[in-house]
């Protein structure tokens, strides 16, 4: 027997992907970051949230994309687990989707006809880590 679990879903580059719930914390529009000076182009910057501080980075950063400018989304997800805090800029926001919990990680699920790809914030964090700083 198969259960699912909920995901929240959002487009980037005409790609879905999905991150679960549990690490959504908010998903705000009004959002202020301020940028920080020789970091890579799709980190946006920092934002204090609620007494938090999040790095917020460009979506793209999922889809290689890292040296892309900044973008102007409409929203931004809010992601903590662990330690560390993350704001996201999609280009578009899908919102909660079922997904089935025997393999969430394989590479593309289809969800309400949209293949979406799971992916996690560690991994993303990762991808981050790994960008060369400076101009």
């Amino acid at each position: 027997m198969s259960s699912a679990m909920e995901y929240f879903v959002f487009e980037v580059r005409e790609q879905y992907f999905a991150i679960e719930v549990r690490y959504v914390y908010r998903i705000v529009d009004d959002l202020v970051v301020t940028p920080v000076p020789l970091l890579p182009a799709c980190y946006e910057g920092m934002s204090y949230y609620r007494g938090e501080l999040f790095d917020v980075v460009n979506a793209d950063i999922i889809v290689g994309k890292e040296e892309e400018a900044s973008k102007q989304g409409l929203y931004v997800i809010l992601l903590k687990w662990d330690q560390h805090n993350l704001g996201l800029v999609p280009d578009h926001i899908v919102g909660l989707k079922w997904i089935n919990e025997e393999n969430p990680q394989e590479a593309n699920q289809m969800v309400d006809g949209l293949p979406v790809k799971v992916v996690t914030p560690e991994a993303i964090w990762r991808s981050i880590s790994g960008m060369d700083y400076g101009p």
